[in-house]
């Protein structure tokens, strides 16, 4: 099964499905800094299902190793998918609850580039992992999980909301991430990054 979780340069297939959507043109990242990993996961039906990221090199071998614990361990994931299979759309994806990680783009509101952008960030099951503003929940279908307390929240996934000092958080977390779910004002429950 191990032989299902790969590390790849990006192919000229691969960049034929990202180019003008999840990657553009640009100054700040080249393709040949991103790696192409395919996994193996458990979904919420307990089906084994293959799946697919874009991170950047210096986190790809993290990355594998920790959805080969995830998988391991059978931790469902309702998704893997490139965010190109959802127009490179972030709301899109959030709404189908799919995990996933590099996108070129802004941090929403703002013109400031996501270390999404970067391929240091990755986001999981979003929909059960909101992202908590005082003016909003997105994705907007994720709001029964902005409650964030397992025996109030009415989710049905809600015992596999992260949590702080969890065992996915720690997972995360001693290999150099940090959670959105620390952040002060916004709460991005959804999303690990890796400072540049």
């Amino acid at each position: 099964m191990k032989r299902m979780f790969s590390c790849h340069r990006i192919d000229a297939a691969v960049k034929g499905r990202v180019e003008g959507l999840s990657y553009k043109e640009n100054r700040d990242i080249t393709l040949e800094r991103l790696r192409y990993i395919t996994i193996a996961y458990y979904d919420f039906g307990g089906r084994l299902r293959e799946g697919e990221l874009m991170v950047n090199r210096k986190i790809a071998e993290d990355i594998l190793e920790i959805f080969y614990e995830l998988y391991q361990n059978r931790y469902p994931l309702e998704r893997v998918a490139l965010i190109d299979e959802y127009g490179a759309s972030d709301e899109r994806s959030m709404e189908a609850n799919n995990t996933s990680a590099f996108n070129y783009r802004t941090i929403a509101g703002t013109d400031i580039l996501s270390l999404h952008a970067y391929g240091m960030a990755v986001d999981i099951n979003p929909r059960i992992n909101p992202c908590v503003t005082p003016e909003n929940v997105t994705p907007k279908n994720g709001a029964k999980y902005a409650l964030r307390d397992p025996d109030q929240c009415q989710g049905k996934y809600k015992d596999y909301m992260i949590q702080k000092d969890d065992w996915i958080y720690t997972l995360f977390k001693s290999r150099g991430f940090q959670w959105g779910g620390d952040w002060k004002m916004i709460k991005d429950y959804q999303h690990f990054e890796r400072p540049l």
